[in-house]
């Protein structure tokens, strides 16, 4: 029974922490789903761009870059 417990509160954990990372952009898409399904033409939907950053592909090579002061 413990072991339930436990599940369901990572479950939960990790859905906090979803929310908390994208509420924005999947609130923005839902306004923007919500306008069309109302009759407006032109919808536009307004959520943040990645930033180059995070979307760079990596190998093991620059692994240890940028941590505690090390890289370029």
């Amino acid at each position: 029974m413990t072991e339930y417990i436990i599940i369901v509160a990572l479950i939960a954990i990790f859905a906090i922490g979803t929310i908390t990372l994208f509420g924005d952009n999947i609130k923005a898409l839902f306004a923007a789903a919500s306008d069309v399904l109302s009759g407006e033409q032109n919808v536009t939907v307004q959520t943040q761009k990645s930033s180059a950053k995070h979307t760079q592909t990596g190998t093991l090579k620059d692994f240890t870059k940028n941590i505690a002061g090390k890289g370029k």
